[in-house]
């Protein structure tokens, strides 16, 4: 069957360092690449000839240890990529946008009670 293994770094250089990693653990798991795919700057799907996404994603996440690297792995047959949903403070931008926001708009509030609001009296605390 078909898997598709998504690689989505923060900029195209580092997508470019950990890509012979990523090719390197597809064929340690025995899955010949039948196509790459270039997404957007830092992303991209390979396409491979495999039986299991959870192996495939396993050998990934053994290759990009440490490296600033999503990784997805699933079956092509079916897919629609429509909507990225991500919590990218900190992750995909660099920095807290709450805290930025603050800091911009020179609340009075703290950015640790404005996160609190925003995400209901539960996360508040006691």
């Amino acid at each position: 069957m078909l898997l598709s293994l998504t690689l989505v770094a923060p900029d195209l250089d580092i997508l470019e360092e950990v890509l012979p990693n990523a090719l390197e653990a597809v064929a340690g798991a025995g899955y010949p690449v039948k196509d790459m795919q270039i997404l957007g700057p830092g992303a991209l799907d390979l396409l491979v000839e495999g039986d299991d996404p959870v192996i495939l994603r396993a050998r990934a996440e053994q290759a990009m240890l440490h490296r600033p690297v999503d990784i997805c792995a699933q079956l092509a047959e079916g897919r629609r990529k429509r909507l990225l949903i991500a919590d990218m403070d900190s992750t995909i931008i660099g920095c807290e946008c709450l805290d930025e926001l603050a800091r911009r708009t020179r609340l009075r509030t703290s950015p640790a009670r404005a996160r609190g609001d925003a995400q209901g009296p539960a996360a508040q605390g006691p």
